[in-house]
């Protein structure tokens, strides 16, 4: 409320703000509006933005875990690299993962293995649609080329039964031969997997993924500790995933 000092007259402030009329104090109306345009952009960043909580090893070395991430909502167009969250099922129960992005709809995939010293392990080869030649894949997240961070376990084992160990080939497989063995990547679905390939539940388990599967795509990392990630952390707080 505030009242008129020339007739007495008490206004209500929001008649005041809807009417337009001239303010007699500034600061209460810069107050108003200030208020206004926070809550409406805070509104909108929940609305569109989720957070977050990185768990286990998989993502290792780009992600550890109790890192926070800040996600965008139901993306609806992906490209490779993308971190992308999303719900698969895993020993008959669904979980919420997190996995980078190798291959989007038209890519066709093969995997090429290869010695370094004593260890075996898989590079990914990749070919977009419309390209006529497969392409390493660049994977710079991964500490450029140490073996331990690639993996060998494309083949079946206890914890990746191998869905893509028929798409396996040599390293000194011709260009024919690639062509035969690749994994053709479906419009709508993704091909994902965990940095850390050597201790990862990913699309060698369960396949393919739906691209309307996914909750989430991550365009920032919070610093640890920081006052941005406490503020979020109140504002988000049981919405964490």
């Amino acid at each position: 409320m505030s009242k008129n000092k020339k007739t007495g007259e008490i206004k209500p402030l929001k008649n005041r703000f809807l009417r337009s009329e001239k303010p007699e104090n500034l600061y209460v109306t810069f107050a108003l509006y200030f208020v206004m345009i926070f809550m409406s952009c805070l509104l909108i960043f929940v609305y569109l933005v989720g957070m977050c909580r990185v768990q286990k090893s998989s993502m290792n070395p780009t992600l550890y875990d109790g890192d926070h991430l800040l996600m965008l909502k139901n993306p609806s167009s992906f490209v490779v690299g993308d971190i992308i969250t999303f719900r698969a099922e895993v020993d008959g129960e669904e979980e919420t993962l997190i996995k980078r992005v190798i291959g989007v709809g038209g890519d066709k995939i093969v995997f090429v293995e290869r010695s370094a010293g004593e260890t075996d392990i898989v590079d990914i080869y990749r070919k977009k649609a419309g390209d006529t030649k497969f392409e390493l894949m660049r994977e710079d997240y991964l500490d450029g080329d140490d073996p331990m961070l690639k993996s060998k376990v494309l083949k079946p084992d206890n914890k990746n039964p191998g869905k893509f160990a028929g798409n396996v080939v040599a390293w000194n497989a011709t260009e024919e031969e690639r062509e035969k063995s690749a994994l053709l990547v479906d419009e709508g679905r993704l091909l994902v997997l965990g940095d850390n390939r050597n201790d990862s539940i990913d699309s060698r388990y369960f396949g393919l993924i739906s691209a309307d599967a996914v909750s989430g795509k991550m365009f920032y990392r919070l610093t640890k500790g920081s006052i941005l990630e406490r503020l979020l952390l109140l504002i988000y707080n049981k919405d964490v995933i």
